[in-house]
């Protein structure tokens, strides 16, 4: 009797976990992290690229952003206007207290690079050359 409610168990479970499998497994995802070049001038556009082509199991042509986060934590306290694009620079939205969680570019492909433009606005009694580092975790399927 104790083998029977076993394989009940196991067959169950199993069962169960079938039909989960698909919504647990359809989304992937991958952390990017990246420090800008060394900012001296005010208003000079930095850009950091990321670019998914370059990771093990790229999504492919046909899968979608679902969602994107990205954190910025520059080395000083310097007035920074930053912004992340889905392939180019028209494509923007900013990014306000150094955190940005969206879906607003879903349905674009998980295939076009990821872009985070800078632009120091002030200084704040900090002194350059200023870093700013940028981690983007990206989610498709």
């Amino acid at each position: 009797m104790k083998s029977g409610r076993q394989s009940f168990f196991v067959l169950f479970f199993g069962w169960v976990v079938a039909l989960q499998a698909p919504n647990v497994w359809a989304q992937q995802s991958w952390a990017f992290e990246q420090v800008s070049s060394a900012i001296y001038q005010l208003d000079q556009p930095i850009t950091q690229r990321f670019d998914t082509s370059r990771i093990p199991d790229a999504p492919t042509q046909d899968q979608k952003i679902t969602q994107l986060m990205v954190q910025i934590m520059p080395s000083s306290a310097a007035l920074i206007q930053s912004y992340v694009c889905v392939n180019d620079t028209y494509n923007c939205v900013p990014i306000q207290g150094g955190r940005l969680y969206t879906q607003v570019f879903n349905e674009y492909s998980a295939q076009l690079p990821i872009l985070v433009v800078h632009r120091v606005r002030g200084w704040s009694g900090t002194y350059p050359p200023l870093f700013i580092k940028s981690q983007v975790n990206l989610w498709w399927e």
